[in-house]
């Protein structure tokens, strides 16, 4: 078996791959809503996506977005640095304008958006078949405006982190409720031996 190493080939035995790495943490920012809940982030990002890109007149307007029903799905998972996904929660996101200005701007945008926002989402739930539907929207017109309403299912982890003054009790260890924090690496160094295990070089 022969394994590609840049722009050559060596032999998989003498390959032994010890990883040196470097980290940058990005953290998700924490959202608070008015009644001091931790809000779903992907709710308050596809809600700052649409404000962002419809016409300011439209979202000035009455303009709303909430959750409804919670389900919890087990999904335990150990994610390293100190940090344990206990659950996935899924919920209903609904986004309301009550007055939309269907004359001077297609609802149908609205659709649009909110597709290409999924759709660029680089979503590992989705892709575990955790049941995502896809989105509905009702468009009640009145005369000059229109009802316009959206439904569609998020999924988001639950993470934990170590903290010996967590709340919860678990394994062990004390843990409070955390945003994932994700280390990519900047740089990989590969040690090459031989079948003795003698360092042979690094790439």
């Amino acid at each position: 078996m022969w394994e590609r190493i840049g722009e050559g080939l060596l032999p998989a035995y003498e390959l032994k791959r010890l990883f040196t790495r470097s980290f940058l943490p990005v953290k998700n920012e924490r959202i608070e809503t008015e009644s001091g809940m931790h809000e779903m982030n992907k709710l308050q990002q596809l809600t700052t996506f649409l404000r962002e890109n419809l016409p300011e007149f439209t979202c000035k307007t009455e303009f709303t977005s909430e959750t409804g029903e919670i389900r919890f799905i087990q999904a335990q998972r150990d994610l390293g640095l100190g940090q344990y996904q206990m659950f996935i929660q899924k919920y209903k996101a609904v986004i309301k304008w009550a007055s939309f200005p269907h004359r001077e701007y297609d609802p149908r945008y609205i659709s649009l958006l909110i597709n290409a926002w999924l759709t660029e989402q680089n979503d590992e739930l989705r892709d575990r078949n955790q049941g995502q539907e896809c989105p509905t929207m009702t468009v009640k017109v009145n005369e000059e405006t229109a009802v316009v309403v959206v439904s569609l299912s998020l999924s988001e982890p639950v993470i934990m982190r170590e903290d010996k003054n967590g709340i919860v009790p678990f394994d062990g260890k004390r843990w409070l409720l955390a945003n994932p924090e994700i280390w990519f690496a900047e740089n990989d160094v590969i040690h090459i031996v031989d079948e003795s295990g003698t360092p042979v070089g690094q790439i």
